[in-house]
C-alpha cells in the first residue's frame, strides 16, 4: 500500500539530490519494470503521458505506470487528469468523414476533435461547465448553454443534437453511434430524416436541391424568419449563374 501511495501521490518538486531516498524507495518497491538502459545520471521524469521514468547512476532505468485516479505523468509525478497537460489520445468516437470539433452525444461535458479520420477526446475541466457547439469551447452552464444529449429510440434513426441541429447522430444498437453533419445553412428535420434549409439570420442561403436558386431570409419575430425563394439570373445562351454558398450571392458560370 505504501509503494502504491508513493507512485500515485508523490509529486517530485525538490532537487535531484533531495530525491535520492525517494528514488531508492521506488527502486525497491517492486513496482514497474527495468529497461536495458544503464543510467549515467540521476533523473526523474516521464517516458510518456502515463509512465514515470526514474534513473539512478549505475542502475537500469525504471519505468512505473501511473495508477488511477492520478493516471497522468507530469514532471516525474502522477496527477489527476484535470491537471495534466498531456495531449489527447485517439478514441473510439466515430467521426465518419467529418473534420472539426463536435459534441459528445451522451456527455455534455465532453467533446471530440476529429482530424484525419481519428477522434481525440477532451473534457471540460471546471465545475458547472458544458461544451458549446456555438463557441466550440467549454462554457458555464446557463439557460443559453444547456446540457444537451442525444436519445435514441430506434436503430437507423437520425437524431439531431439539441444545441445545434446541424449536427446529428445515426443510432446503432440503441446508442448514438455515427456523427453526421448537414450542409451549411441547414439543419436535420427529424420527421423527414433529411437536412433542410434553415434561417438563423437575415440574408441569402442556398437551395439544397437547386444550385441556381436560393432563399432570402427575412426576420419576422423572435427566432422566426420568412424564407423567400429566388432564382439566380438565367438568360438562354447569354447568362447562366448559380448561387455560391461561400460568397452568398449569385455568380456567373463561365464556359470551359
Amino acid at each position: 500500500m505504501l509503494a502504491i501511495f508513493i507512485v500515485t501521490s508523490v509529486f517530485f518538486t525538490s532537487t535531484l539530490s533531495q530525491d535520492v531516498n525517494r528514488i531508492l524507495e521506488l527502486y525497491n518497491s517492486g513496482l514497474g519494470s527495468k529497461s536495458d538502459e544503464m543510467c549515467l545520471v540521476h533523473d526523474i521524469g516521464c517516458s510518456d503521458c502515463h509512465t514515470i521514468s526514474i534513473c539512478m547512476v549505475g542502475m537500469n532505468r525504471l519505468k512505473i505506470p501511473c495508477a488511477e485516479p492520478n493516471n497522468y505523468c507530469k514532471d516525474g509525478g502522477c496527477m489527476p487528469t484535470s491537471d495534466n497537460t498531456c495531449p489527447a489520445e485517439a478514441s473510439e468516437f466515430d467521426c465518419a468523414s467529418n473534420e472539426g470539433t463536435f459534441p459528445d452525444p451522451k456527455d455534455c461535458t465532453m467533446y471530440h476533435v476529429c482530424l484525419n479520420g481519428s477522434a481525440y477526446d477532451y473534457k471540460c475541466k471546471l465545475p458547472f461547465t458544458v461544451y458549446s457547439p456555438e463557441t466550440k469551447t467549454c462554457v458555464r452552464k446557463s439557460l443559453k448553454h444547456k446540457c444537451s444529449t442525444v436519445l435514441c429510440t430506434q436503430d437507423g434513426q437520425k437524431v439531431a443534437y439539441p444545441s445545434d441541429p446541424s449536427i446529428f447522430f445515426v443510432c446503432q444498437n440503441g446508442e448514438p453511434a455515427v456523427l453526421q453533419t448537414c450542409p451549411k445553412f441547414s439543419v436535420l428535420n427529424e420527421k423527414t430524416q433529411q437536412c433542410k434549409e434553415h434561417c438563423a439570420e437575415e440574408g441569402p442561403i442556398p437551395d439544397l436541391n437547386d444550385e441556381k436558386s436560393f432563399y432570402e431570409c427575412v426576420w419576422k419575430l423572435g427566432t422566426i424568419y420568412v424564407m423567400e425563394h429566388r432564382l439566380c439570373p438565367q438568360i438562354a445562351n447569354v447568362v447562366k449563374s448559380v448561387f455560391d454558398p461561400e460568397k452568398r450571392e449569385c455568380v456567373l458560370v463561365t464556359a470551359d
